[in-house]
């Protein structure tokens, strides 16, 4: 199992000197699990207010999605959820135009 929360406050951990400014969630399709009011879908929330809503454990596998897609915004960063196929993981890109290393997402 997998946890939104673990997943977001263990990278910000990991990443020195970046903190959620404010955090997206949108709306899961594939399960009934979402603890996400519809008022709040798509609203840039504080993080004190969107973590809560987050804070669910879920199936990442293939065909086992069963959480919201979130954008978090960090000083330097955005994370977002990635699916494919039906496994999610996490995409971590920059905020601004940078040099950085250049991947698929």
């Amino acid at each position: 199992m997998a946890n939104l929360v673990e997943w977001i406050q263990g990278w910000i951990q990991d990443t020195p000197g970046e903190s959620i400014i404010g955090i997206a969630i949108g709306e899961d399709f594939y399960s009934s699990a979402r603890k996400c009011p519809e008022d709040k879908l798509g609203m840039v929330l504080p993080p004190e207010e969107a973590l809560p809503l987050l804070d669910y454990e879920f199936l990442p596998d293939y065909n086992g999605h069963g959480c919201n897609p979130v954008y978090v915004w960090t000083q330097n960063y955005i994370l977002a959820i990635s699916e494919y196929d039906g496994s999610v993981g996490t995409v971590i890109i920059p905020r601004n135009p940078t040099m950085c290393k250049v991947d698929y997402i």
